[in-house]
């Protein structure tokens, strides 16, 4: 696809409240919708597959037993999706923020973009899924705090290009003093999203065929949206972090 370059888009330099976050984000997902919506595509068609095969596996589940392959497949099935699904997130997080910034978009630049980012989103990946699975086994709610707390390490690794350790510190220093309305945002817009999907689909739960097109065309026009949402809080949770006031040095004599 050709190279397109399009008008930077201005984001707020104050801090919003939440109304304000949505009406933003509605706007930036607006604004770089048809830029966005071949990646969500793919990720819809990716996420539809995988839950696909799960589906097929429930049903060869008894095949396990007799056939010493089929672990094996299993695993490597689930490792190509998540890797297309953690290749195109990453794309369109970057490009979401490129067209923000005004630099020319390219889709197979972006796209091999993302994927050459699986080398540290994947080890970010499980890093992030050992501490959210200990803390659910810690009575959940540590969890599902850690879970808000360490997101957005995602996009300072896809954006700043910071190493692993680094964007948990990065995120948990970010998130750490707007955690509620970080949570609010994040658990609300995955909420809306899963009940909306589920009453499109609830109507052909017995034609497979018809749910997995529902699904995969509400993930291509629906999630601009939400990454629009997202991209917004993040850059409210950066302009509040540059207004907090600075740490007194603890060397200086008074």
């Amino acid at each position: 696809m050709s190279n397109v370059t399009l008008s930077k888009i201005s984001m707020p330099k104050k801090p919003q409240d939440l109304t304000e976050i949505f009406i933003t984000g509605w706007n930036l997902g607006k604004s770089t919708f048809e830029q966005i919506v071949p990646f969500t595509l793919i990720y819809g068609i990716a996420n539809v597959l995988h839950l696909s095969f799960f589906s097929f596996e429930a049903g060869e589940a008894n095949q396990a037993a007799v056939s010493p392959n089929f672990g094996f497949l299993n695993l490597l099935l689930s490792i190509v999706f998540i890797s297309i699904n953690l290749a195109v997130f990453s794309s369109i997080v970057y490009r979401i923020n490129a067209q923000i910034e005004g630099k020319a978009l390219d889709f197979n630049k972006d796209l091999m973009f993302g994927i050459n980012k699986l080398t540290s989103v994947w080890p970010l990946t499980i890093v992030y899924a050992f501490c959210v699975v200990v803390g659910l086994i810690l009575l959940v709610v540590p969890g599902i705090y850690l879970a808000i707390l360490l997101y957005f390490s995602f996009y300072y690794v896809i954006l700043k290009d910071v190493k692993v350790i680094d964007s948990l510190r990065k995120s948990k220093d970010l998130v750490s003093s707007n955690w509620f309305r970080t949570a609010a945002v994040l658990i609300g817009t995955g909420a809306v999203f899963a009940i909306f999907l589920q009453l499109l689909i609830f109507p052909f739960h017995h034609l497979p065929m018809i749910m997995a097109l529902i699904e995969i065309a509400y993930y291509a026009l629906v999630m601009p949206i939400f990454f629009g949402i997202y991209m917004a809080l993040y850059y409210d949770l950066e302009v509040r972090q540059l207004e907090k006031p600075p740490v007194p040095d603890s060397t200086t004599i008074i």
